[in-house]
């Protein structure tokens, strides 16, 4: 049994209507209407019937880098306050670092892209490039290696050189990273930074390269 909508019923069946007279087309605005209100519900509705959700604005700890971005401590124990100038030794180690918003504090560690190299040389010791893009001697480069996208955390003090654990890749950070040994394809992308006028360590412009491993990125 077939339900029958009463509505439906009421006025002259279509085939029957005076083929003659002129049918009612909508004024100019209202057909300007409709469409828009067709294509809004269109646009809703393309989402579901692709099984795909509608794309939600980045959330900040999924953003990769951004430009003023802060930088804070990589350990989880120690993550979360923003990195001034004189928490970084001259010629100590490479410290493991994250970029944080600093409007909301929210550190970006969802990606691991986002996972940087910061350490402090005496200007004189760097390139006129890499002096260049160092905010007071503070060099900052990608953690991950241009080979295999390994972490680059090991330091070798015979070359004062980044390397890699993984395949022993070598990179000068004096020099732009640029690749010194092993099998890495190119230089680290360096991280051009800049110090506010509370020294606090920001993100001055964005990679000089992109970031990424393999022959293709």
């Amino acid at each position: 049994m077939t339900d029958v909508n009463e509505d439906a019923q009421s006025g002259p069946c279509p085939c029957c209507q005076d083929k003659t007279q002129p049918e009612a087309r909508p004024s100019e605005g209202r057909r300007s209407l409709l469409k828009a209100v067709g294509l809004g519900a269109l646009a809703s509705v393309l989402p579901a019937l692709s099984g795909k959700p509608a794309r939600a604005a980045a959330e900040p700890a999924d953003m990769t880098t951004q430009i003023g971005d802060q930088l804070t401590r990589f350990q989880q124990s120690r993550r979360g306050p923003s990195l001034v100038l004189d928490d970084i030794k001259m010629s100590s180690k490479q410290l493991l670092v994250l970029p944080k918003d600093p409007e909301t504090g929210i550190v970006r560690e969802n990606d691991r892209r986002n996972q940087i190299l910061l350490q402090r040389f005496p200007m004189e010791e760097l390139s006129e490039q890499t002096q260049a893009i160092s905010a007071d001697g503070l060099v900052a480069y990608t953690a991950v290696c241009t080979h295999d996208g390994c972490p680059v955390t090991a330091w070798d003090r015979k070359t004062d050189t980044y390397m890699c654990p993984c395949h022993q890749s070598q990179f000068d950070p004096r020099n732009m990273g640029t690749l010194v040994a092993g099998p890495a394809y190119r230089p680290l992308p360096a991280l051009p930074l800049a110090l506010d006028e509370d020294g606090v360590i920001r993100v001055a412009r964005d990679y000089t390269t992109p970031v990424g491993f393999g022959t293709k990125i």
